[in-house]
């Protein structure tokens, strides 16, 4: 293993150094931060820039890391991309210019439709659009040793050029899976269900307090993190289910979040049947959770 990271980072430095550096400038202009899982959602450039590659938000991905994939489908589309973040701190590395002190490169890149409009079953699911974030389901089913139920994983996109702070503190103020149920139709024919009454007496004060002190998980521009919340049920298991059937998750909820100046709740009370209903056709995904996973636990 330490061979291999060896390897890793001597090629890094190679492809960051002009032909005619130096050795001591090519030690200079070398990744200064070994890679860190990141996703990011926006639209994806339609050019390709100095024949190097694309640009999504503020990060650069190299041809070289997406000629497997068929990039044309996504350019200039609404796509959300997964992989390793790199930052480099030579501002014209690999021919990519950054007006900022590094250059920010997403390695090993997964790019998806967001959402994939082109199917029913789409693997994301939009909840809420608000000013500072984006707050999205995954349309999969996780389980792990440690939980009785199964989870749900939700990803918050910090849609804003400031960093955010959301309070994941408190396993009854998250977003979270309601109540599920099989159905005929792609919607719920009968709604009964009880949902969360949601605070109404905000400390703004307080929540800025504790994110400039760094006790809320802090949201990079651009960036998201996500979470994973069980069923608060008994321990039953999803049924099987048929080809014409789907399986329907409602999600209930809130969240707080702040730039450090201005915050915003997320209430899932009234929102529309179509933001808060997650349908699954058949066959559903069952995954396991990851090692690394942040699971709201009810302790």
């Amino acid at each position: 293993m330490n061979k291999l990271l060896i390897i890793l980072v001597t090629t890094m430095l190679i492809v960051g150094c002009g032909q005619n550096e130096s050795k001591k400038n090519c030690n200079q202009n070398n990744i200064n931060e070994m890679a860190k899982n990141i996703t990011t959602i926006g639209v994806l450039n339609d050019e390709i820039i100095n024949k190097y590659g694309y640009k999504i938000n503020d990060f650069f991905i190299a041809l070289s890391d997406i000629e497997a994939q068929n990039i044309d489908s996504f350019k200039g589309k609404k796509v959300i991309v997964s992989g390793e973040l790199f930052i480099s701190d030579n501002k014209n590395s690999d021919g990519f210019q950054s007006s900022g002190d590094v250059v920010k490169y997403i390695k090993k890149p997964k790019i998806g439709l967001f959402p994939d409009e082109t199917i029913f079953d789409s693997s994301y699911h939009i909840i809420y659009t608000g000013q500072m974030i984006e707050l999205i389901a995954e349309n999969s089913i996780y389980y792990t040793e440690s939980e009785e139920n199964f989870l749900m994983k939700f990803l918050i996109y910090n849609k804003t050029d400031k960093p955010v702070g959301v309070d994941l503190t408190d396993y009854w103020k998250v977003i979270y899976p309601n109540q599920w149920g099989i159905y005929n139709t792609p919607m719920r024919q009968v709604v009964d269900e009880t949902q969360i009454i949601p605070d109404t007496i905000i400390d703004k004060n307080d929540l800025i307090d504790r994110f400039k002190a760094g006790k809320l998980t802090t949201i990079q521009p651009n960036e998201t993190i996500s979470f994973y919340r069980d069923w608060n049920g008994s321990g039953e298991k999803i049924p099987d289910f048929k080809e014409n059937e789907y399986f329907i998750i409602t999600v209930d909820g809130q969240l707080l979040i702040t730039n450090g100046v201005d915050i915003e709740q997320i209430t899932l009370l009234n929102a529309d049947e179509q933001n808060r209903a997650i349908v699954f056709s058949y066959p559903v995904s069952f995954i396991n959770i990851p090692d690394n996973a942040l699971i709201i636990r009810n302790d």
